[in-house]
């Protein structure tokens, strides 16, 4: 009898795991203003589509004076090994620099970079 109930217990728990699973992923809210969607009517065609709105907040980007810039000159940011926000960005999950390739900062850069989060290893932060 206990074991009856134990895999009952067991499937209603399953159940309500998918139930709330469903829920969460059924969203109605417009989250990130990606895209907006428009319907057309062309006789007795209905057509929706999803199309790109530009982003309200596009004006806040940093913008860069020349392409093909390291983003750390073109701002002229001073970083800090306790910047580690900032620094946390060059470094892949176990701990380790990113190559210039895909930070796309300069060769001083990315030396000073490597060197700053050394130090803020060493210093625990």
């Amino acid at each position: 009898m206990f074991r009856a109930l134990k895999l009952i217990s067991h499937k209603l728990h399953y159940l309500n795991t998918i139930q709330v699973s469903c829920r969460r992923n059924i969203t109605f809210s417009k989250v990130n203003h990606l895209k907006e969607i428009r319907e057309s009517h062309q006789g007795k065609v209905l057509t929706i589509e999803g199309v790109l709105v530009p982003s309200p907040r596009e004006q806040y980007l940093v913008r860069t004076e020349h392409e093909g810039v390291c983003s750390l000159c073109s701002i002229g940011v001073d970083v800090k090994h306790t910047d580690v926000l900032i620094l946390s960005q060059f470094l892949r999950a176990d701990g380790c620099m990113l190559p210039r390739r895909i930070t796309g900062l300069c060769k001083n850069q990315q030396k000073r970079i490597s060197i700053l989060v050394q130090m803020a290893q060493k210093a625990g932060i």
